[in-house]
């Protein structure tokens, strides 16, 4: 064999190994754990050192205490779980393991989405009146209250278990007995209100994880002859169709996990949109 073709060949396994390193290293892009965005007033953070003006995407720690005020906030939780801040509450992130996600609502309310985009297995929520376990779900939470509009929640109080499905609110009665009933149609109005949010907050975080590896963004724009304004749009329209996303991201060269990522979030934005119409 020449020397040449040597050359040639040295430079060959290496673009290929070069053009591998750059795949793997996008695919296996860094997981934003515990992120927050600021939705609306002012929110503060309490990570070890009092309390401060929190960022609108910062990342989270265990420990961690966000409080709200007269603000709107939400934490996103292992790129999978949706924790929606109403005004007047403060949530601590306790444990951020992937087999046992928790966190604890101190006051107020949150709008729980739970996906199974990730792959986490089970989220709780302690309040101190009552602990909730979710998997696969979406339900709004008080201190003493749970309502669920899809999936099941198990709610614990006093040693009372309750296993709340669509439709349902456990609450905890003026005799202190933890009791089960359907919603009103006043609640169901709220709970309207914060599947829309969530698909707001899901759209965001849609976008968040493909623009992080911008390398992917950018092939898959280039790949179905779109530019960065049109892309959002085309993002919105597959929201509102059936068409098959698996045919779509198979058009790519590459299916790194931010595809496969944004793939899954556009399936739960459609499953909220369904919901949506199927309550109205």
């Amino acid at each position: 064999m020449g020397l040449f073709t040597k050359k040639r060949l040295f430079i060959i396994a290496a673009l290929v190994l070069g053009i591998c390193v750059i795949f793997l290293a996008i695919s296996y892009a860094s997981q934003d754990i515990a992120v927050l965005y600021i939705e609306s007033g002012v929110v503060e953070v309490d990570v070890g050192t009092g309390w401060k003006t929190a960022d609108d995407g910062m990342k989270l720690r265990e420990q961690d205490i966000v409080k709200t005020g007269e603000g709107r906030a939400t934490i996103v939780l292992h790129e999978s779980i949706i924790v929606q801040i109403e005004p007047d509450s403060e949530i601590q992130i306790v444990d951020l393991d992937d087999s046992k996600t928790e966190i604890s609502e101190t006051v107020g309310s949150v709008w729980i989405k739970f996906t199974g985009v990730t792959g986490i297995d089970t989220l709780t929520i302690g309040t101190p009146k009552t602990v909730a376990t979710v998997r696969g779900t979406e339900f709004w939470m008080s201190i003493d209250e749970v309502r669920v509009v899809e999936g099941e929640v198990e709610v614990v109080y006093n040693g009372q278990k309750e296993l709340v499905a669509p439709g349902e609110k456990a609450f905890v009665t003026k005799k202190n007995l933890l009791d089960r009933r359907e919603l009103t149609e006043a609640e169901w109005d709220q709970m309207r209100e914060g599947i829309e949010r969530n698909t707001k907050i899901m759209k965001k975080q849609r976008l968040r994880v493909l623009e992080k590896d911008r390398i992917v963004y950018s092939i898959a724009t280039n790949a179905f002859g779109l530019d960065r304004s049109t892309a959002e749009r085309y993002l919105d329209e597959l929201d509102n169709n059936d068409e098959d996303l698996e045919n779509l991201t198979s058009q790519l060269p590459y299916k790194p996990d931010s595809v496969k990522k944004a793939q899954a979030w556009t399936e739960e934005i459609r499953n909220n949109v369904r919901l949506l119409e199927s309550i109205k």
